[in-house]
């Protein structure tokens, strides 16, 4: 089973969090659910998960291996 792992994530705009340091582990062959109010950064936690933007700090892994250093296929 394959693992998308985020660790201390973070996203701002000055001077106030878009997101605060977010941490999760998704897991490959299940369903994930995000849900909260408007503005609480759900759409910024997942276009930093997908590649789309690049985050003010922390990392990503995938099976462990971090993102930034894979070679794409």
């Amino acid at each position: 089973m394959s693992e998308l792992c985020a660790y201390g994530l973070t996203r701002r705009h000055s001077p106030d969090f878009c997101l605060a340091p977010a941490s999760l582990t998704l897991h490959s062959g299940l369903v994930h659910v995000l849900v909260g109010p408007n503005g609480a950064g759900k759409s910024t936690l997942l276009r930093l998960l997908s590649g789309l933007d690049k985050a003010d700090s922390g990392h990503l892994q995938i099976d462990g291996s971090d993102v930034d250093r894979l070679t794409p296929i």
